[in-house]
């Protein structure tokens, strides 16, 4: 279940240095496993319109995998939480490796779907050719 939670501060972008971050979005996951998702922008200019869109592609498009996989494997060899991070990466394993293998059987079934059957087909042939 996902909740969006949307806030907009209105500052003035120019007044922002390089370092300051125009847009955020945060991920917050309860005990029951909710997600609240909050996204804060500084204005509606339409540069900041593009890197939201873009941020959002990316997220989408598992971008950030690869850079939180690694930062976690960095902090594996340096941490008191092995465990934890250990069991975090072996789970994410899993639930892609089960996503992905849905994914392929999804396609295969569509894959075995005709988009016209080989029975309309002769019918439609054997009618107009009466």
């Amino acid at each position: 279940m996902f909740n969006l939670f949307k806030k907009k501060h209105q500052t003035n972008v120019e007044t922002a240095s390089d370092k300051d971050p125009v847009l955020s979005v945060t991920f917050k996951v309860d005990t029951l496993g909710h997600t609240d998702i909050e996204m804060v922008w500084l204005s509606d200019d339409d540069v900041i319109s593009t890197l939201f869109a873009e941020l959002i592609v990316n997220i989408n498009s598992g971008e950030y995998s690869h850079s939180i996989m690694k930062i976690l494997s960095d902090d594996l060899e340096n941490s008191k939480n092995k465990e934890f991070i250990t069991s975090t990466i072996l789970k994410v394993k899993q639930i892609t490796d089960k996503l992905t293998a849905a994914l392929y059987a999804q396609a295969g079934e569509n894959a075995e779907k005709p988009i016209v059957r080989p029975s309309e087909f002769s019918y439609n042939v054997v009618k107009n050719q009466q």
